[in-house]
């Protein structure tokens, strides 16, 4: 039995040093910011050795769709229903389409009906505002389960590529899938998202997100603390609790403000629009002497 052992410990180090390879390499392109596997639904692989992507237009402009009808009070089931009725293709009918198009051939199969977790997926994942998130997932071993990875342990590249929502979209449509999960959502807006993709952290810069706890007056806090806390070490912050009520009537006093100035603000601009032609007058006899000034301090290098 001892002879047993040793013989598949001695078998099994082979599989184990290629295993923590791969990983490494895979570990290491993620830190480098570069995908490493398939991308999401209204993209696709322009060069598989490079792991570079684009832009799919045409699945794009259905991705696009999807968080309009969602922001518009549809639900998933709704909305998948729709696709199918319309005849847009999803995401295995294009992957498919895309494999027979270069040639690889392909034996996917790929249904015409739109899925609820591809509704879902499609409006939870921050790919579409150009973020590059990786290792959300890990294994103990190559052929192993995946294990979800907690959120402050991902690897995040912003603006690592050109999106296809953009980001107020996006946010407004995070703070209503959170609203949503409460049981008495009935296709209307429960939790008030008018501030969604306006309001940044003045210390962090992060964007600030809607409260939705039916114990506390609406309100927004920062993004950072909301995922971090206020452990400075992972990306921390403070809440900056800023109630709803508090920024409508900010936004009261600044309109009153513009409305009480209106008729000095509307004289400026009259007046502006009266000097206009002389300001262009000025400007293009100020650059025609410069380009003289120009030509001469050519000549004379």
């Amino acid at each position: 039995w001892q002879q047993i052992q040793v013989k598949f410990l001695i078998n099994e180090f082979p599989i184990t040093d290629a295993s923590r390879k791969v990983k490494t390499v895979i570990s290491n392109r993620q830190e480098d910011g570069r995908w490493v596997c398939a991308v999401p639904f209204g993209y696709y692989i322009t060069n598989t050795k490079k792991m570079t992507y684009a832009i799919d237009e045409r699945a794009a402009e259905t991705v696009r769709k999807i968080f309009e009808l969602y922001l518009d009070g549809w639900g998933y089931k709704k909305i998948a229903n729709y696709l199918t009725e319309q005849g847009i293709p999803t995401p295995r009918m294009l992957e498919k389409e895309r494999h027979e198009a270069d040639g690889s051939g392909s034996k996917i199969r790929a249904s015409s009906i739109w899925a609820v977790p591809s509704i879902s997926g499609i409006l939870s994942n921050d790919f579409y505002i150009g973020t590059l998130r990786q290792k959300k997932y890990t294994r103990s071993r190559i052929n192993g389960p995946d294990k979800r990875v907690d959120d402050e342990e991902h690897i995040v590249k912003e603006n690592a590529h050109e999106p296809i929502v953009d980001f107020r979209t996006f946010a407004k449509v995070q703070e209503q899938l959170k609203a949503r999960t409460k049981s008495n959502y009935r296709g209307v807006k429960k939790y008030d998202t008018t501030y969604s993709g306006f309001l940044f952290c003045g210390d962090c810069g992060s964007p600030m997100f809607s409260m939705s706890r039916p114990d506390l007056a609406p309100a927004y806090t920062c993004g950072s603390y909301h995922k971090h806390g206020t452990k400075k070490e992972v990306g921390g912050c403070t809440s900056h609790h800023t109630r709803i009520d508090v920024l409508d009537t900010m936004l009261k006093k600044y309109v009153e403000r513009v409305m009480a100035h209106s008729q000095y603000m509307i004289a400026e601009l009259e007046k502006g629009i009266k000097d206009e032609p002389q300001t262009m007058a000025t400007s293009k006899s100020t650059l025609e002497t410069l380009e003289l000034e120009l030509a001469r301090a050519r000549e004379e290098y």
